[in-house]
């Protein structure tokens, strides 16, 4: 749904207010690789849809996330400052370049966030441009997935994910992609599906824990009940 300036200026407030409280509530479990939040020597990667997951986790950690120049993408910004972070406006798609520039130029101290399958998808795919800008700046790349007990999930591209109050929520962090300084681009568009695979693996990894926390086998996708946690 597409919001006018106007609109957006009423929605962010209580939309922030509402995602931080509802944060508090969950009861996550974090694993894999350590993570205790954005660090300089990292961008941080995971799917577009997870987006309210990570800032919720990591509020008030500083870290600058690349966010979408689509006006929707304007709410996010709002959203990820009001949590404590920065916005860097820029995709894959357009902005990028310039959105890494300043993250080089203003942003080096600060740990970098990207949902490399967005602005626009499919979801769960990875572009090459964080393969370059992991090459060029010299980081690693963290790549998270997660799991949710009970949550909502809106009809859109990436499945936005909205965990329940109370819910449970496992976060896994696989082990970081290294990547060289100077790449071809059959070398990038590798690397690329490799931190495709990884990102995929990490959803895997969080689901199987959270199986595991739950006790039961986790239902399968399109079959899930929007029901309470436990």
């Amino acid at each position: 749904m597409r919001l006018s300036p106007r609109q957006q200026k009423w929605v962010i407030p209580p939309l922030t207010l509402f995602l931080r409280s509802l944060g508090k509530t969950w009861r996550v479990r974090k694993q894999g690789f350590p993570c205790p939040g954005p660090e300089p020597q990292f961008i941080d990667a995971f799917n577009h849809g997870h987006m309210a997951l990570f800032i919720s986790i990591y509020r008030d950690t500083r870290g600058v996330a690349m966010i979408s120049e689509h006006r929707d993408g304007q709410i996010i910004a709002e959203v990820v400052r009001r949590f404590g972070g920065t916005a860097a406006r820029g995709s894959t798609t357009r902005g990028g370049a310039r959105a890494f520039l300043n993250m080089i130029k203003n942003y080096g101290h600060l740990g970098w966030i990207v949902t490399p399958d967005g602005p626009r998808g499919p979801r769960g795919s990875v572009q090459e441009g964080i393969i370059k800008m992991a090459a060029e700046a010299g980081r690693a790349i963290r790549p998270h997935g997660y799991a949710v007990a009970t949550a909502k999930r809106l009809r859109s591209w990436d499945e936005f994910t909205i965990p329940y109050p109370f819910t449970r929520v496992v976060e896994f962090v696989g082990d970081p992609l290294h990547v060289p300084p100077q790449l071809d681009r059959p070398t990038r568009r590798e690397l690329a599906k490799d931190l495709e695979r990884r990102l995929a693996e990490a959803s895997a990894q969080a689901e199987r824990a959270l199986s595991a926390w739950l006790r039961r086998p986790l239902p399968v996708r399109g079959e899930e009940h929007d029901t309470s946690s436990s």
